[in-house]
């Protein structure tokens, strides 16, 4: 199978050429690309030691996966590529603690790096597709890739982006990937490594996000409808993609099943549906609400009920077992349809998804070229492109049943976008002259604006920290686990939480197990055009605001969970636990500068459930920076 890289030559004398006669795709590659690894890198150093809940997981099970111990890496809640991609650089780079979160931001911005490349090739696909009367009225060449590269560079540093921890870079890349490669299927009847290069991405993009399922079952249902409507033979292909999908996913569908016990292909979205529709608790400690859904086999066990307090000292060999293996404590969930809920959700995520295609680059400037131009015949060309417009339109629809956010659905908008721009044909003179060139100024204003002014302190960051060759923001979780350590925690100790121990990465990196919390409690708004998550302080606040009689049942319950150090977050339990000790001293110079985001580290606090320790850990974890 052989790609070309370049976006087919179109003719170069046009007449609205001549108003962009100062432009060259290769110039403009070039520009591109320059810009395009600038900010990347600037964005990706900048957020190097950023982690949230799903990404201690993810370095967690890599982990597992580095050292070997796989039985408890296998996970039916979290897809294992990332995790398998993390476990490489871990394994081969032997990464010390401090820079293994900056490893997992490595891997999304060499996605992000793949997915500019997977973007081309869908360029040229998608051009290749559109090659009718494209020489003589279609957008110019310099358009095409000015508006292309503009669509690409604001799905990958805003919609998607590097700050979150997640493998949805990864799934950018691996979908644009798919949809080039099914257009391709499409423009040449397919051969054997079409075919199993084509089985070979579903098979990836199943493990990066088993979500996709669906999505890859559209895909393979629209690549059989094209080869039919080309009066192909459909049993060697099918055989070849469903075999390619066989050999790279079942053996991983097989080790998943064998550890549950139970025929699989992932949890995650069952417990996503409980969650955010059917009103089992959201993430963490369900205890059977709302009572229709099934009944726990192994929950969490609530301690105290006033503050909640929960201990979870149970079989998952992890920092915060709930959220390690969330499969495993919603065990018995059996979600129900509501259909009040259910409208409800496809309400307001409809109206998330219809806010976010119309505030694009490029639709609202198409939309009106296309009425200047001749809707029925920018709408009969559009759907020309239906292999690839439904898997796209089908991939947000899913969303819809559930839960979007924008890095859910970036791969999808940036075709349907594309897709829309190839559909115009310029035939008045005017038009030729000059909409091309202000559909090329808005992309690249319009992008410039979201990617620019959000980029800017990281470039300026980066360029700093080059210069003195050194960070300037240090890894404040790695600098709080070995002050605990110097306080005489050890690794394998346990300890308890008062905050969102979803999110505490210092507990990883000081190899110590969660075991007890006092929890941050989540919501979701679910209004119009919002479905953010909310967080809810009140049990931390009684917790803080109570007297020694509500505080030492709590306490009793986690000396008997076996923690031996209570710890605070240091926002939600800001200004309401000074009694306790400060974990770093704000007299001490910790590092040269902490990152003004991580702040409330500077404000963690402790107490000791057991006799204080007097010796420091055996192996100290600054010694492995």
């Amino acid at each position: 199978m052989i790609i070309n890289t370049e976006i087919p030559v179109l003719s170069e004398t046009r007449e609205s050429e001549g108003a962009l006669s100062f432009f060259q795709p290769r110039q403009i590659r070039l520009v591109f690309w320059i810009c395009a690894l600038i900010l990347g890198a600037a964005q990706a150093w900048s957020v190097r030691h950023a982690i949230l809940s799903d990404g201690i997981s993810y370095v967690e099970i890599a982990r597992n996966y580095a050292q070997g111990n796989w039985g408890n890496a296998v996970n039916a809640y979290w897809s294992p590529l990332f995790s398998w991609l993390i476990a490489g650089i871990l394994f081969i780079f032997r990464v010390t603690p401090y820079w293994q979160v900056a490893t997992l931001h490595l891997v999304i911005f060499i996605a992000y790096l793949t997915s500019l490349a997977a973007f081309e090739w869908l360029l040229i696909e998608l051009v290749q597709s559109q090659a009718t009367n494209m020489e003589e009225h279609g957008p110019p060449q310099a358009v095409i890739y000015t508006v292309g590269y503009s669509l690409i560079l604001f799905a990958g540093l805003s919609m998607v982006g590097m700050l979150y921890p997640s493998p949805d870079m990864v799934a950018l890349a691996l979908t644009l990937a798919l949809y080039a490669m099914l257009l391709r299927i499409r423009r040449t009847g397919g051969d054997t490594a079409s075919f199993l290069g084509f089985g070979l991405l579903c098979a990836l993009l199943y493990l990066d996000r088993a979500a996709f399922a669906a999505l890859i079952l559209v895909c393979i249902g629209v690549v059989l409808i094209v080869l039919r409507l080309q009066n192909r033979a459909l049993l060697r292909p099918a055989l070849l993609v469903f075999g390619m999908i066989i050999v790279v996913a079942g053996p991983y569908i097989a080790a998943m099943s064998f550890k549950y016990g139970h025929f699989t292909l992932g949890e995650a979205g069952k417990l996503n549906y409980a969650w955010e529709l059917d009103g089992a608790h959201r993430w963490v400690h369900w205890q059977g609400e709302p009572g229709d859904i099934g009944k726990p086999l192994h929950p969490t066990h609530l301690a105290v009920s006033s503050p909640k307090t929960f201990t979870f000292d149970g079989p998952i060999d992890a920092t915060y077992g709930p959220w390690y293996d969330p499969s495993y404590w919603y065990a018995g969930v059996a979600p129900k349809i509501h259909i009040r809920n259910q409208l409800r959700a496809i309400g307001v995520n409809t109206s998330i998804i219809l806010n976010v295609l119309l505030r694009s680059p490029v639709l609202l400037p198409v939309l009106l070229l296309a009425l200047l131009t001749g809707f029925a015949g920018w709408l009969r060309r559009l759907l020309d492109l239906w292999p690839v417009l439904v898997p796209a339109i089908a991939g947000l629809a899913l969303y819809t049943l559930v839960y979007v956010e924008r890095r859910y659905v970036a791969a999808n908008l940036v075709l349907i976008w594309m897709a829309l721009v190839l559909s115009l044909r310029f035939e008045r003179p005017v038009l030729r002259r000059w909409a091309p060139v202000a559909l090329a100024i808005a992309a690249v204003l319009f992008s410039g604006v979201y990617v620019g002014t959000r980029l800017r302190g990281a470039v300026r960051d980066g360029l700093v920290d080059l210069r003195h060759g050194r960070e300037t923001y240090w890894n404040s979780d790695f600098v709080l686990a070995s002050r605990l350590q110097s306080l005489g925690l050890c690794p394998g100790d346990k300890v308890a939480y008062i905050g969102p121990a979803i999110n505490a990465e210092w507990a990883r990196l000081a190899q110590v197990r969660i075991v007890a919390e006092v929890p941050l409690m989540y919501a979701r708004t679910a209004s119009f055009m919002n479905n953010l998550h909310v967080d809810d302080p009140r049990e931390i606040e009684k917790f803080f605001k109570s007297g020694p009689e509500v505080r030492q049942p709590v306490l009793d319950a986690f000396r008997s969970a076996g923690a031996k150090m209570a710890v605070t977050d240091g926002f939600f339990s800001y200004g309401m636990s000074d009694e306790w000790p400060q974990i770093l001293s704000p007299t001490e110079d910790h590092v040269p500068r902490f990152n003004k985001d991580a702040w409330s580290q500077l404000n963690s606090r402790y107490t000791w459930l057991v006799p204080a320790q007097t010796s420091s850990c055996p192996v100290s974890l600054a010694k492995s920076q």
